[in-house]
């Protein structure tokens, strides 16, 4: 079974629908079975929020990117 690589862009300021500036970068991994839920337990459990206490936001962008770090 697969797994699949998810970069979270966090801690930054939006700037426009889909762009943020200033922002961190931390990534998961995920079996590529994973439910929502278990996308939700990870991002939570890696960037420390506590799901209970405070209101968490996730956007996907599904553009793919070369192994410089620029979309394709």
């Amino acid at each position: 079974m697969a797994n699949i690589t998810i970069l979270l862009r966090h801690s930054g300021s939006w700037i426009s629908v889909s762009d943020c500036t200033n922002y961190r970068i931390d990534g998961i991994l995920l079996r590529e079975t994973a439910t929502y839920n278990d996308l939700v337990d990870g991002i939570s459990t890696q960037l420390g929020i506590n799901c209970s206490r405070k209101r968490m936001e996730i956007r996907y962008d599904g553009r793919q990117c070369n192994s410089d770090g620029n979309s394709k």
